[in-house]
């Protein structure tokens, strides 16, 4: 075993990096060649954390494991050479991808890339590129005039007018908005407005990454639907349900073979896709296979929004590149004309730069609650800016909706967790006097208590554990469960896989209660008003949810809301991560946090690279 194997091994065994790291080095590199063992490493290391590539003219010893263990750092960078010329130090690797080969890694520029992922992120890029340039055949009068129709005179509603156009206008295009209620205006209008310019002729699909957010997609659809401008026989040609990008591609979840590709299309016209900010990479290759030559795609989604640890999940937060997306001067005076709103124009010496930002439309003002009155508001758009003076200003300005809490001991703790029960009482109340099903379950949606971890104190497990252990001493639950597996009346429990044979979802809350025949069963609200319960041994794999992370809650919102953050530094903690929590609260936020794990927080940045943003605006 060489020296630096060895000492990648050191660096699995203290958890900075994987067993996987190390065995597709050794497979891939030199043995005795440490620069090749030590860049292959760090790559594998960087795709596990969902970044498409390694940047090598970032790698130093400060960037080795995010500048914790400096010291094993600075001597792995020893035994590497102290490496300065990359490209010089490769030149030679068998590994690597030339004009002449084509291998499992390539360099391109600075950045080093499996060449799986490489191939994938210029499939994306062609496919940006060349719709990007291609214009909707809709007829310009026509566009605005069904535009004044669905939006007439309203300046409130200039931005989803241009929203609306920008989307009507190209074969592809992509929406950010984060207000749940702001995103169901744009796709109902968008629908609105395709019905009515196609006369119904169009085949128009909605999808969404998970099933999750498909359901409450088809749900707040079929409560919007009847505020439609459509006539009772356009109402026919409506969408009247999402499907998730899996169940549209024909993925078999036996052998993921797609009945839908290159070869077989898929039948639409128009793909509307939510959540798309969440979409990976394999997936969105998979995607852009299927789609017909002819199909229009737009792409809603929250530039903001926490994104999953699969690598390339942020393939189109690249997109969101701009905090403000003037237009080409064309573009401008286009969407001038057919919105009549005040549209602004910006010059770039990069052609490519402006076709890509003619199809993007970004909501500035991100969250909507009324900023003059609403701390929960202002905390968010302050969390977002990453500007630490103005999010503690708000933390201590007194807002009635925002409540901020020391978390710096355990007299802080102890006092937290009655604190959270008592957030649950009238919950609690409802289910000691055995209350209707439906209202217990609405009662328990009203509160959530969000972690941003699921180990350590302050984390999803033993939170659920001292939660349970306060209810065991009021006597809200019996003392027999103690025991973590046991089930009680009450117990809240969180759906954690799909299982569609039972119809339930990763995502689904559900709480255990005596039904007529005094057996303990799950009870389930479902999108449609009606409750499903099933035995707790026929349930899927499920944690008690008593509290949940930031990541579980998939778009959901809850009028009253605590957070916490844990007690110590950790990388998963960033500004993103605490936007998405703040967002989820709609009347009542109770922040826990210590001040230097919130300044820690603020200025860290969630962003994952692809090299999406510089290949697309490249001449």
């Amino acid at each position: 075993m060489s020296s630096m194997v060895k000492l990648l091994t050191q660096a699995v065994k203290l958890g900075l990096l994987r067993f996987l790291d190390i065995q597709l080095a050794q497979l891939l590199a030199d043995n005795n060649h440490p620069v090749q063992l030590l860049v292959t490493a760090c790559l594998s290391s960087e795709v596990g954390k969902g970044h498409i590539y390694l940047a090598l003219s970032e790698l130093n010893p400060d960037f080795l494991f995010n500048g914790s263990y400096p010291n094993l750092a600075k001597v792995i960078w020893n035994t590497a050479g102290n490496p300065q010329n990359w490209t010089f130090l490769l030149q030679e690797w068998s590994a690597l991808s030339t004009k002449e080969k084509v291998a499992p890694i390539i360099l391109v520029e600075d950045r080093l890339y499996l060449h799986r992922f490489w191939q994938y992120e210029s499939k994306i890029v062609t496919f940006f590129q060349s719709r990007a340039m291609m214009s909707q055949c809709f007829k310009s009068i026509h566009i605005r005039s069904v535009l004044d129709k669905l939006f007439g005179n309203n300046k409130l509603d200039n931005w989803f007018k241009v929203a609306i156009a920008v989307a009507l206008t190209k074969k592809i295009s992509v929406i950010s908005v984060s207000a749940s209620n702001e995103k169901i205006k744009i796709i109902t209008k968008l629908l609105e407005a395709l019905i009515l310019l196609s006369n119904g002729t169009l085949r128009i699909q909605l999808v969404a990454p998970t099933i999750k957010s498909t359901l409450n997609l088809t749900k707040l659809l079929s409560q919007a639907s009847c505020n439609l401008f459509l006539h009772n026989s356009q109402h026919n040609y409506a969408p009247i349900e999402a499907i998730t990008l899996p169940n549209l591609l024909g993925i078999n979840q036996k052998n993921q073979r797609l009945r839908y590709h290159v070869n077989n299309p898929l039948h639409l016209d128009v793909l509307v896709i939510n959540d798309a900010s969440i979409i990976n990479l394999n997936m969105m290759v998979n995607l852009i296979n299927a789609l017909p030559p002819q199909a229009q795609v737009i792409f809603i989604g929250d530039r903001n929004k926490l994104i999953s640890f699969e690598t390339g999940a942020a393939i189109l937060s690249d997109l969101f590149y701009y905090d403000e997306v003037d237009y080409s001067s064309s573009r401008a005076m286009q969407l001038n004309m057919l919105t009549g709103c005040d549209v602004h124009s910006v010059k770039d010496d990069n052609p490519m730069a402006l076709i890509i930002r003619d199809i993007i439309c970004l909501r500035h003002n991100e969250y909507s609650f009324d900023t003059t009155s609403s701390g929960i508001s202002q905390l968010a758009l302050a969390v977002n800016s990453g500007i630490l003076k103005s999010v503690k200003s708000i933390l201590y300005a007194g807002f009635a909706d925002v409540t901020y809490k020391p978390l710096n001991n355990s007299n802080d703790y102890n006092v937290m967790i009655e604190e959270i029960v008592k957030n649950y009482h009238y919950f609690l109340i409802l289910v000691a006097d055995n209350a209707e099903p439906i209202k217990i379950i609405n009662a328990f949606r009203k509160y959530q208590l969000l972690c941003a971890v699921y180990e350590g104190s302050c984390g999803v497990y033993h939170l659920n554990y001292c939660i349970e252990q306060k209810l065991i001493q009021l006597r809200f639950i019996p003392f027999s469960c103690n025991n973590k597996n046991y089930w009680y009346h009450g117990k809240p429990i969180l759906v954690t896989q799909n299982h569609s044979a039972i119809g339930l979802f990763n995502g689904d809350i559900g709480i255990t209660l005596y039904d007529y025949q005094n057996v303990l069963r799950v009870f389930f609200l479902q999108s449609d008003g009606t409750i499903k319960t099933v035995l707790p041994s026929h349930l899927p794999a499920h944690d008690t949810a008593w509290a949940m992370t930031v990541y579980k809650t998939q778009g959901l919102e809850f009028e009253f809301l605590t957070f916490v953050m844990p007690m110590t530094f950790l990388p998963s903690l960033t500004r993103e991560l605490i936007y998405n929590a703040i967002t989820c609260a709609c009347k009542k936020l109770t922040f826990y946090s210590a001040n230097d794990i919130l300044n820690f927080a603020i200025h860290r940045s969630a962003r994952r690279r692809s090299g999406l943003l510089k290949r697309l605006t490249k001449s």
